[in-house]
């Protein structure tokens, strides 16, 4: 499914805790926007082509061309380790099993863009995506996990858990003090045939330097297609408008890879 579990422990890394050591988007309550869902040749409920799904999943995939002039590109940064450790903790916490958080599997493919950096080493942000083209019964899983009355609480509680103990554990860090997380539901545009928003805040005090880490998720789902945008920034939310002209780009692409 979208990669809830992993996002931040990935985002928050030790060099950007040590970088603002060194140096000196709103949420509101929403509903989920929903529309009659389409379906996809790739993920039928008959059988699901994996090699096909693969194909539609890259082709819908948000690369460095479609990002403003200026921005660049880096490996996709995951740790398996941390992976594991946040999503077996948020599939207790949201009462589901933890299969559900899993990369890959017979009726599933996954795959994922570069992370992007603003101009100025990312002084204006950073975004990544992970597309997801799943069976029919697996993404109606995915996304009643998504739209959970349960989820920003459980983000709030692993996420705030699981970076004090993370942070403590590495010396470049381990002087951090987190603050108290927040996760809450944005209003976005409507987007696909169902979308949905959260934005998590992670405020922090290293040294004498306040800050907070701000991440806004974005799902959209069309058919058995989904992506997850992740827009990530340090001490003041992401652009506004760049982060709707990136989404909106990535639901074209979405939209178009679904057929």
């Amino acid at each position: 499914m979208p990669r809830i579990g992993l996002t931040l422990a990935a985002l928050v890394s030790a060099s950007a805790i040590a970088a603002c050591g060194s140096s000196s988007s709103g949420g509101t309550t929403t509903t989920t926007n929903t529309q009659p869902a389409s379906t996809s040749s790739s993920s039928s409920s008959g059988s699901f082509d994996k090699t096909a799904a693969q194909a539609q999943a890259q082709s819908a995939l948000l690369t460095l061309k479609d990002l403003p002039a200026g921005w660049t590109e880096n490996p996709s940064q995951d740790s398996q380790a941390d992976d594991a450790a946040v999503n077996a903790q948020l599939a207790s916490c949201l009462g589901v099993s933890a299969s559900i958080f899993a990369k890959s599997g017979p009726d599933k493919v996954e795959v994922n863009s570069s992370d992007f950096e603003s101009p100025n080493n990312g002084s204006s942000g950073s975004v990544s995506e992970n597309i997801d083209i799943e069976s029919a019964d697996r993404i109606d899983q995915d996304f009643a996990v998504v739209n959970s009355s349960k989820l920003p609480g459980c983000l709030q509680s692993v996420y705030s858990s699981f970076l004090k103990k993370k942070f403590a554990q590495d010396p470049q860090t381990k002087q951090a003090k987190i603050g108290t997380v927040t996760a809450t539901r944005t209003n976005i545009p409507s987007y696909g045939d169902e979308s949905a928003g959260l934005e998590i805040k992670v405020p922090f005090t290293i040294s004498t330097t306040k800050a907070e880490v701000d991440l806004d998720m974005i799902f959209i789902r069309v058919g058995n297609t989904a992506a997850q945008l992740l827009f990530e920034n340090t001490f003041k939310p992401f652009d506004t408008a760049t982060a709707a002209s990136i989404t909106t780009k990535a639901a074209d692409k979405l939209s178009a890879a679904a057929g």
